[in-house]
């Protein structure tokens, strides 16, 4: 009988997204709804559900392979303990754990990186087109000395 109720929540809760999904995309056609506030409100508040799910998926997909690699390592057969008595070994949690923090430092530091080096290529374009400025208003100036 559980799975009949949680076949419900399942749909509701997908009806619901489908629901928010065409109220959004309405807003667009109501001209004081068009904000740009109001509209980078809704934007980012959809990336970040999105990105929620996508982690919470990801976290424990990984948490899975970690815990069969982790379960091969030690010799545990799942399929020999009961589901009540089998507990996920603490290795794959830590390591779940680590490896996303590793992520996330790592996409700050690339984030830093890129950053960086803009800066560094737009200085030299800039330092480039003024000299470029320079050189040619330098010739100019000496053809109308010329004539």
């Amino acid at each position: 009988m559980g799975s009949q109720r949680d076949l419900g929540i399942a749909f509701a809760v997908t009806a619901a997204a489908g629901l928010a999904t065409t109220l959004g995309a309405a807003l667009v056609f109501f001209p004081r709804f068009y904000k740009p506030q109001v509209l980078a409100g809704c934007l980012a508040l959809a990336a970040g559900v999105l990105i929620y799910v996508s982690f919470i998926e990801l976290f424990f997909k990984s948490l899975a392979e970690f815990e069969v690699h982790f379960n091969d390592k030690e010799g545990v057969d799942k399929t020999a303990v009961s589901a009540e008595d089998y507990t996920v070994p603490n290795n794959a949690y830590y390591a779940t754990t680590g490896m996303f923090f590793f992520g996330v430092a790592f996409t700050w530091a690339m984030d830093r990186l890129i950053h960086k080096a803009y800066k560094r290529y737009a200085a030299r374009r800039s330092a480039a087109a003024s000299m470029h400025t320079v050189l040619n208003g330098d010739a100019s100036q000496s053809q109308q000395q010329q004539q």
